[in-house]
């Protein structure tokens, strides 16, 4: 009896040292019943207010060398991780004490962050443009696979303290955004990692590695000329490297991300969304233990993501970190959200509908406890103002946990919504009229014969693969692309907003406010004097903080040009609306109210984007872009066609 009291005694001890660390929640421990977490106790009951002011957080590990005796996360003799508590497994990835500032200092993206990455996870990384989401990325890609020959960022290096650990027996692979298209190197080659058909290059961060060992295989194999000793030398090579299983694999990639007809071609005569399919596939092709991705869902097609979500979730061993605003991606693909939210790092456990629950509970939790750490200051502050000058010695620890107190009692940085003001110009009757329109590039056929007449209120997704003419299509509506034959008419009222995949070009020594103000005094109507005052209120409904104002553009993350690029075409007040992949690197935040924006919207929105949920809240009918010219108006959601699609065997479910 006493041998068994002691068992659960030391269990217990055990289950509360996970708890005061964090690593319950950051490995998936289960709590036993009768152990109360920090999201269950009461405010009252609670003393650590550090602790209490990042309840549901990811909290800090300790010193992941220095402090064996303070962590559940130790080195063996041999240097390897100890598994997690509660997986059986080291950790794929250890984040301690990581910091990083701009603006000198004053405004921090990444804050004293710590966390452990659980191994065989799948984990989307979200949060505000410019939280500083790709920064951390970058900074993980940097340390975990310094060989990755990345597009070099024109800013300055990122600059931060704290460390890093990737066991050494955890690959990593990374895809960025804009992945590199060199344009001599052919579609096969790059699934292997040959970035340069110079094998001596050192942008073949695998020269001389298997893959080399592949790829001069299959050289050997196709030549004109055969040569036997040369034949033979290579397949003793693929013997001996393990070079089958990587050929397998290779072929495995490019059939189920569809890139077999694609092999030959070099990348440059590739679309944005076949070269992102290759750069995505030559990260799988690898098996890498730990993917990091960023934005991997833009530039593909509906088909795509579909293909990628069905391959991450085979990858059951696979450990995937992601950057994505795609919500349908969050929800169909992650089992536990990371939300970087002023510098700290807050958990979830479960997909992203999941985390909508999670968040609005942590933001209930915090209210809670700021509630009651006023009353608690309003009552010190009482104290405080009864104490006589000569007796302040005798209380100065009484002081010193009064300013504490006021401290933490500080409210939260303000979660400010981003609010766009509907303002759209009025549409008269005749609105836009194509006439059987056509249009052909070399052998593609762009259109054929296509006729539709516009009316107030149309709210159109246009769907369809990569490449089969969408974004075409939206530059004859503006009048950026003339068909080869029909008639395109445009009513007088017409006013369009055009919103381009690809950017607009930024003056990149440019400030923020000039930009904004440059853009106000464009518009018809305009007035000089009240331009100061509307480009003030313009930066705060867009979320740009007034530090940020005067801020060069060069400066600015991804996200946050496309929220200037946003704010330039709503500027307008449009009254027909070209959105070409408006979700593409943009917060959710700014997707829900582009949403709400759009709901109130009376004039025509015609929107090409492979973002479901997005497609889902704001259109009525599809035109289905199916190849070859041929255009079909579908009636009803995004969601409502994948499944057709899937009912029809086109797309594996």
């Amino acid at each position: 009896m006493d041998e068994e009291r002691k068992r659960m005694m030391s269990m217990t001890l055990a289950t509360v040292v996970l708890l005061l660390t964090g690593l319950g929640d950051v490995a998936g421990f289960t709590v036993p019943g009768g152990i109360r977490t920090a999201a269950s106790t009461s405010i009252d009951d609670r003393n650590s207010l550090s602790r209490l002011e990042m309840a549901p957080r990811l909290n800090s590990i300790t010193s992941v060398k220095k402090k064996k005796k303070n962590t559940n996360i130790v080195d063996d003799e041999d240097g390897a991780p100890n598994n997690l508590p509660g997986t059986g497994l080291p950790p794929a990835l250890m984040i301690e004490g990581l910091t990083c500032s701009h603006d000198s200092g004053t405004v921090y993206q990444l804050k004293d962050v710590s966390y452990i990455l659980p191994r065989t996870r799948k984990i989307g990384l979200v949060g505000r443009n410019g939280c500083g989401k790709s920064t951390l990325m970058k900074i993980l890609a940097e340390t975990c696979c310094p060989d990755n020959d990345s597009e070099q960022d024109e800013r300055e290096p990122i600059v931060y303290t704290g460390t890093v650990e990737c066991p050494r027996d955890v690959s990593v692979a990374f895809v960025e955004q804009e992945p590199l298209s060199p344009s001599d190197v052919t579609v096969a080659d790059a699934l292997l990692g040959i970035k340069s058909n110079d094998a001596s290059s050192s942008k073949n961060s695998n020269s001389n590695s298997v893959y080399q060992i592949v790829r001069n295989y299959g050289q050997v194999s196709h030549a004109l000329e055969f040569d036997d000793d040369a034949f033979a030398k290579a397949s003793a090579a693929m013997d001996t490297s393990g070079g089958w299983d990587v050929l397998t694999k290779a072929d495995e990639i490019a059939t189920r991300m569809r890139l077999d007809d694609l092999k030959d071609q070099s990348l440059s005569k590739l679309s944005g969304g076949e070269r992102k399919r290759v750069a995505l596939g030559a990260a799988l092709v690898q098996c890498p233990d730990l993917l990091l991705l960023d934005e991997p869902t833009n530039h593909l097609d509906l088909e795509a993501i579909r293909l990628l979500s069905d391959i991450i979730a085979d990858e059951r061993k696979m450990t995937v970190l992601c950057i994505t605003h795609d919500r349908s991606f969050l929800n169909e693909v992650c089992d536990r959200i990371i939300e970087l939210d002023d510098g700290t790092i807050y958990g979830y456990e479960g997909n992203y509908a999941d985390f909508l629950e999670g968040k609005e509970a942590r933001y209930a939790n915090e209210d809670a406890f700021m509630s009651s750490t006023k009353k608690k200051l309003s009552r010190e502050l009482a104290w405080m103002r009864k104490q006589p000058s000569g007796r302040q010695s005798k209380s100065k620890a009484r002081q010193e946990a009064f300013y504490k107190l006021e401290k933490m009692a500080k409210p939260r940085q303000a979660d400010t919504k981003l609010t766009l003001t509907n303002d759209d110009r009025r549409l008269g009757t005749s609105i836009m009229k194509m006439e059987n329109i056509s249009l052909q590039f070399g052998d593609r056929v762009m259109l054929d014969d296509f006729s539709y007449d516009f009316n107030a209120g149309d709210t159109i997704g246009i769907v369809g693969a990569n490449g089969v003419g969408k974004s075409t299509f939206l530059n004859m509506l503006c009048g950026r692309q003339q068909p080869d034959s029909g008639l395109i008419t445009p009513g007088e009222t017409v006013v369009f907003g055009v919103y381009d995949q690809m950017g607009m070009k930024l003056e990149e020594d440019q400030r923020v406010m000039d930009f904004v103000k440059q853009r106000v005094l464009a518009r018809d109507g305009s007035s000089m004097a009240e331009a100061p005052s509307e480009v003030n209120l313009l930066l705060k409904q867009f979320q740009f903080p007034k530090e940020r104002w005067n801020e060069r553009i060069i400066r600015l993350s991804g996200g946050e040009r496309r929220r200037l690029q946003l704010l330039s075409v709503l500027t307008q007040r449009p009254n027909f609306l070209i959105l070409d992949e408006p979700t593409n690197d943009v917060d959710l935040d700014t997707l829900a109210a582009l949403e709400e924006y759009l709901a109130e919207f009376n004039g025509v929105l015609v929107i090409v984007s492979h973002d479901r949920y997005f497609v889902d809240k704001v259109t009525e009918h599809l035109f289905v872009f199916e190849g070859d010219g041929v255009v079909k108006d579908y009636l009803g959601s995004l969601t409502d066609y994948a499944e057709c699609l899937i009912d029809e065997g086109k797309v594996k479910k």
